[in-house]
C-alpha cells in the first residue's frame, strides 16, 4: 500500500483497548486499507474461550455453561462460510497468539492487531516481539455502563439488578480493566517501548483527522485523508484473521446486533454526551470510582487534538 513503507519485515502495532471503546471501528479503519493484516483480538479469545482460557478453568459454572450454548450457536450460525484466516478457539492458545503474531507476513506492509489489555495481565511473557504499542480508553461513564449492558445481552441475563462487579472472572476484571491497562502500559515501556501511544476514543471522534495523523505519524506511516472513510458490512473480515464465532455471533437471534453498529459503520461520528453521575447506577459508580484516577492518568499521557 501507498501510505505504508514496505520492506522485508512490515511494520507492526498492537493496540490495546477496553470494551465498548471503539475498538473494532478503529480496526475497521485499517482492515480497509491494502496491504494490511489485521488479526483481531487473539489474546482475547485466548483469555475467555482459548484451552487454557477462564471458562476452560471453570467450565460448570451457570455464566460459562450459558456462553458455551452461546459459543456453539455461532458455530451453527457461521456453517461452512469459515474463511482462510478465521480461527476456531480451540486452537487459540496464549503460546498460538504470539507465533501468530510473530509469523512473516511477507505480502503485507502493516501487521495490526487489537486486544482487550485485561487479556494479557497473567501472560505478560506471551507479548509479540517486534511490535509497536499503542492503547485506546474511554470516559468510564461511558464505558461500564454499555459493557455491562452487552454482557448481559451475550450472556443473555435478564436481570437488570445484577452487579457487573460481581460476575466471576473472566466476565469482570479483577482491577476493572483501567489499572490493568496501566500496569500493561508501564510493562512496554520497561520492556523497549518508552514512548507508547495513547487515544481517547472522544477525542478520536471529535477531531478524527488531527488524532489519526498524529497517531500514523507515532507509528510510522503516512496518514491519508482516505482513512477517514470505509465501507460498511463484513466483506473486509474475509481477510481477516478473527475468531470464526466472533463474526457469527451477530447472526444469532438473541444476540442480534451484538456487533451491528461497528461493523455498519463508515466513519467516525460525533461523540455522545458523558453521562453524569446521576445517570449511572450504583453499582457503576462503584467501577467508576475505582476506575478514574487510573484513566486521569492514562488522560495525560494521551494524543491531544
Amino acid at each position: 500500500m501507498s501510505d505504508v513503507t514496505h520492506d522485508a519485515q512490515p511494520l507492526r502495532v498492537l493496540l490495546w483497548a477496553l470494551p465498548r471503546t471503539l475498538s473494532t471501528v478503529f480496526e475497521k479503519c485499517f482492515g480497509s486499507m491494502p496491504g494490511v493484516q489485521i488479526i483481531n483480538e487473539p489474546n482475547t479469545f485466548a483469555y475467555y474461550f482459548g484451552p487454557d482460557g477462564k471458562v476452560a478453568e471453570n467450565p460448570d459454572t451457570e455464566i460459562n455453561k450459558t456462553l458455551q450454548a452461546v459459543m456453539k450457536e455461532g458455530e451453527k450460525a457461521v456453517g461452512p462460510d469459515v474463511k482462510p484466516g478465521w480461527f476456531h478457539e480451540s486452537v487459540c492458545t496464549f503460546q498460538w497468539v504470539k507465533d501468530t503474531l510473530e509469523a512473516p507476513y511477507p505480502e503485507k506492509s502493516l501487521v495490526f492487531s487489537k486486544d482487550q489489555c485485561y487479556s494479557i495481565t497473567d501472560n505478560l511473557h506471551m507479548i509479540p516481539r517486534g511490535f509497536r504499542h499503542t492503547f485506546l480508553i474511554r470516559h468510564p461513564h461511558k464505558v461500564f455502563p454499555s459493557w455491562k449492558g452487552i454482557t448481559r445481552k451475550l450472556l443473555e441475563m435478564n436481570e437488570e439488578g445484577i452487579r457487573f462487579q460481581d460476575m466471576p472472572e473472566p466476565w469482570c476484571p479483577k482491577r476493572y480493566g483501567y489499572a490493568e491497562m496501566c500496569d500493561l502500559l508501564e510493562y512496554t515501556k520497561q520492556r523497549g517501548d518508552p514512548n507508547p501511544v495513547l487515544i481517547d476514543a472522544d477525542d478520536l471522534q471529535t477531531s478524527p483527522a488531527s488524532i489519526m495523523r498524529q497517531y500514523c505519524d507515532a507509528i510510522g506511516i503516512l496518514f491519508n485523508e482516505s482513512m477517514l472513510q470505509w465501507p460498511a458490512g463484513t466483506d473486509l473480515l474475509d481477510d481477516w484473521i478473527i475468531n470464526s464465532t466472533f463474526v457469527s455471533i451477530n447472526k444469532i437471534p438473541q444476540n442480534g446486533g451484538f456487533y451491528e453498529e461497528a461493523f455498519n459503520s463508515t466513519h467516525f461520528k460525533a461523540p455522545s454526551k458523558i453521562p453524569s453521575r446521576s445517570d449511572l447506577t450504583d453499582d457503576i459508580l462503584e467501577l467508576v470510582d475505582a476506575s478514574m484516577p487510573y484513566y486521569e492518568k492514562l488522560c495525560e499521557m494521551r494524543i491531544k487534538p
